[in-house]
This record gives C-alpha cells, sequence and structure tokens, in this order.
C-alpha cells in the first residue's frame, strides 16, 4: 500500500478497566497485563493486515478520567 491512508483499528469497550485483565484489581495499571480476549483480537487482526501500517482506536461508552488517559497512552 503505497497511498498515505493509514489502517485503523476500532475497538469499543465500555471503560478503561475492561482493556486489562481482571486477575489482580487492586495493581496499578502500570503493572496489569491487558486482557487476554484483547490481546488475541489485536493479533488476530495484526496478521489480517500484514505488513500495513495500523493504529489502534479504541471508544469508551464510559468517558475515561483524566488520570486514566493519560496512564493507557
Amino acid at each position: 500500500m503505497n497511498d498515505s491512508r493509514q489502517l485503523v483499528v476500532d475497538v469499543s469497550m465500555r471503560s478503561v478497566e475492561d482493556l486489562f485483565d481482571r486477575f489482580d484489581r487492586r495493581a496499578s495499571y502500570l503493572k496489569k497485563d491487558f486482557d487476554p480476549q484483547f490481546v488475541d483480537y489485536l493479533i488476530g487482526c495484526a496478521q489480517e493486515l500484514g505488513h500495513h501500517v495500523f493504529a489502534i482506536r479504541i471508544n469508551l461508552t464510559t468517558p475515561a478520567s483524566v488520570a486514566n488517559k493519560q496512564r493507557v497512552q
């Protein structure tokens, strides 16, 4: 793909907390692993897209706090 269009993988979730594994609810976001199903989904998308550059856009139905936005970024 030689044009400037970027492929985007859209992910919709209820909240920031849904991105992370629920194994240890007390750990800070910096120490948490992503939810395994989320990781599997992203891996599947990457395999399907091949060598194309892409971005991941996460849409939340419950707005994230400023602190959570900064942690996730």
